[in-house]
């Protein structure tokens, strides 16, 4: 049943694509001039709040700090919050319009047959050799919880942070501190491999190898084009819209596969 909108999903991806790349739409970017020095001390503060939400959010997750449990909701968007202000300082936001935001979004299903078929190919290769489907993400198992237990709100909730608060926080910090201070020292596309590598280590699981073997992968080929149109475009609009984009489809997926 989930073969035909795989198959829509390939064949249009694949038709934007080639149009697009005759078109001449992913052609070299020009240099990035308004970006200004990251210091290192500003890299690590940004690292230090990024990761630091990451544990809170599991610390307080804990049965012994239940009575504690309102702070976690505020852990994301004050978190991002600070980094867009920090972010700003440095003058890493770029041009923060619809238009850019659009752009990403174009870019998600014009390569998203790349991931199709790259995971794909990697669910082949853990089902034979590891004998072991590989798992979803942790987000999506608490979505898929949640859907089980009929608690509607809390899966409402995960998917409102999934899609509107996770790319800005991410993206502030991956391509607006991480890429752009790599880019000052090793030059655009080796900033964006390191970045792209980074981030895709960062979403590694504890639920097996062959979640691993799918899943960083796609993850890390996903980053790069996320990297490149920040590049392009000069604006942190567009990888949160092509992030958005990528977690949007990955949540409905979630939602009919329960459905259906």
């Amino acid at each position: 049943m989930m073969l035909l909108p795989l198959s829509i999903q390939l064949g249009s991806s694949l038709g934007i694509f080639v149009g697009w790349y005759k078109r001449g739409v992913f052609a070299r970017a020009q240099s990035i001039s308004e970006r200004k020095t990251i210091p290192f001390g500003s890299l690590l503060l940004a690292a230090s709040l990024f990761f630091l939400c990451q544990f809170s959010l599991r610390f307080f997750s804990t049965s012994a700090l239940a009575s504690l449990a309102f702070v976690k909701p505020l852990l994301l968007p004050l978190t991002t919050v600070l980094l867009f202000l920090l972010a700003r300082r440095y003058s890493l936001l770029g041009h923060i319009n619809f238009a850019n935001l659009k752009e990403g979004i174009k870019w998600t299903f014009a390569t998203r047959w790349i991931t199709i078929l790259l995971g794909w190919v990697l669910s082949s290769i853990a089902l034979h050799y590891l004998s072991a489907p590989a798992c979803p993400q942790s987000i999506v198992r608490a979505i898929k919880m949640a859907q089980k237990r009929m608690d509607f709100v809390r899966a409402g909730a995960l998917i409102v942070t999934t899609i509107g608060i996770v790319p800005i926080l991410e993206e502030l910090f991956f391509r607006g501190f991480l890429q752009s201070w790599l880019r000052s020292l090793y030059g655009a596309r080796l900033s964006i491999c390191i970045s792209s590598l980074i981030f895709a280590l960062c979403h590694f699981q504890s639920s097996g190898l062959a979640s691993n073997v799918v899943t960083l992968p796609v993850i890390f080929v996903s980053s790069l084009f996320i990297g490149r149109i920040y590049e392009k475009t000069e604006s942190l609009a567009a990888p949160i819209g092509m992030h958005m984009a990528n977690n949007l489809i990955a949540a409905t997926l979630v939602i009919f596969s329960h459905i259906r």
